[in-house]
């Protein structure tokens, strides 16, 4: 899939804990993963394998995702790939 094609051309940075903030544009947000789950009680939803979100024109790819949903964040873990028209940034 795009995430072996991906990791074939691009080296996993080290970026010991460092972060970015990145914001979607008001485009419609597509969810595709293996399974998610919801747990009301904390407002989150929790996709777990084979992870794709689609803004616009940009896409993230993940192993797994949380999503706050009150704050409108999500935090994704294991293989991260977000491509933009501006960027392609790598995570582990």
């Amino acid at each position: 899939m795009i995430q072996e094609a991906a990791a074939d051309k691009f080296p996993m940075p080290n970026i010991n804990g460092q972060f970015k903030k990145t914001t979607l544009t008001s485009t419609p947000v597509e969810l595709q993963a293996d399974q998610v789950t919801f747990n009301s009680g904390e407002n989150t939803a929790t996709a777990k394998g084979n992870v794709v979100v689609r803004s616009g024109d940009q896409l993230l790819y993940c192993d797994q995702l949380k999503i706050y949903r009150a704050i409108q964040q999500a935090v994704g873990q294991g293989h991260v790939f977000l491509d933009t028209p501006q960027e392609q940034v790598m995570a582990q």
